[in-house]
Parts: C-alpha cells; structure tokens; sequence
C-alpha cells in the first residue's frame, strides 16, 4: 500500500468516527427529547443525564481515535471498539427503558 493510499484511508476512517460523533449527538438529543416528553419529571431528567453520558462517552471515544489518526505513528489496535459497542447497547437499554415507561 502506497503512502497515499495510506493517508486516504486514514481521512475516510477519520470521517467515519466524525459520522459517529454526529449520529451520537443526534441519538442523544432524540433520546432526551422522549424521555422529557411534554414535561420534566424525574424519571425524564434521568433519562437525559444517562443519554448526555452516554453521548460523552462516544465524543471521548471518538475525540481519541481522531487524535490517534492525526498522529504520525502507526494506528495499533484499541479498546474504542468494544466500548463503542458497550456504548450502543446502553442506548438500547435507554430507548427500551424510555419507550417502557412512557406506554405504562
């Protein structure tokens, strides 16, 4: 593989993490806007401080693999993917959560 061609699939795997940033946030902000509903109660706060967690969480994922690729040193393999992943079932749990006490 040819350096530019190396330097072309860091840009697009950089790009990827900004997508995923993006579609955290807008995750996120859909999440807090259910959990809210037509007022704030408790359990609608909470379920905005769990989905801002959660949304930090993927941005400081994401912030350090870009920082990582911006570097000159070799990309070694991480621990982003797993916790990433972590990250998404924690939403799954929160949209379950939101969606199961908002219809009881």
């Amino acid at each position: 593989m040819s350096d530019s061609e190396r330097g072309q699939q860091r840009v697009r795997t950089r790009l990827a993490w900004l997508r995923t940033a993006l579609l955290a946030t807008v995750i996120s902000l859909l999440a807090a806007r259910l959990a809210v509903g037509h007022r704030l109660t408790v359990r609608g706060l909470l379920g905005v401080i769990v989905a801002t967690a959660l949304w930090l969480a993927v941005v400081a994922i994401c912030h350090r693999r870009i920082s990582t690729l911006s570097s000159p040193r070799p990309v070694t393999a991480s621990r982003a993917p797993a916790v990433l992943a972590a990250v998404t079932v924690g939403y799954a749990v929160l949209g379950g959560l939101i969606v199961g006490l908002c219809s009881g």
